[in-house]
C-alpha cells in the first residue's frame, strides 16, 4: 500500500520529500489505531475474562453447596435404612412369638 500511495502522490507532481512524508504519517496514524484498537480488545477481553472467572466461581460455590446437601441426603437414607433394617427384624421376632406363642405355652404346661 505504501508504495502504491507513494506512486499515486508522485503522479499528481507531490515532490519526493512530500511524498515520503504523506506515506510516513499515514503509517503512523494506521499503527496508531491499530494499536488503539489492541489495546482496547484486550481490555475487553480483559473484563470478559474477570467476569467469566466470578461466574464460574458462583457456579463452584453452588456446587460446593449441593454437594454439601447431598451428603446430607445420603446420611438421611443410610439412616432410614437403619431404621428399616431394626423395624423389620422387630416385625420378624414379633412374627416368630405369634406363631411360636402356642407352641411354647404347651410344651411349658
Amino acid at each position: 500500500m505504501q508504495v502504491a500511495l507513494f506512486k499515486a502522490l508522485k503522479s499528481v507532481k507531490i515532490g519526493d520529500d512530500m511524498a515520503t512524508a504523506v506515506v510516513g504519517q499515514l503509517e503512523e496514524r494506521v499503527e496508531s489505531v491499530v494499536d488503539s484498537s489492541i489495546v482496547r480488545f484486550e481490555r475487553v477481553m480483559s473484563e470478559n475474562i474477570t467476569r467469566v472467572e466470578g461466574r464460574l466461581a458462583t457456579v463452584e460455590g453452588r456446587l460446593a453447596t449441593l454437594e454439601g446437601k447431598f451428603g446430607g441426603f445420603q446420611a438421611t437414607l443410610d439412616a432410614m435404612k437403619t431404621q428399616n433394617i431394626f423395624i423389620g427384624i422387630l416385625l420378624s421376632i414379633i412374627g416368630l412369638a405369634i406363631a411360636a406363642g402356642p407352641i411354647i405355652a404347651k410344651v411349658v404346661r
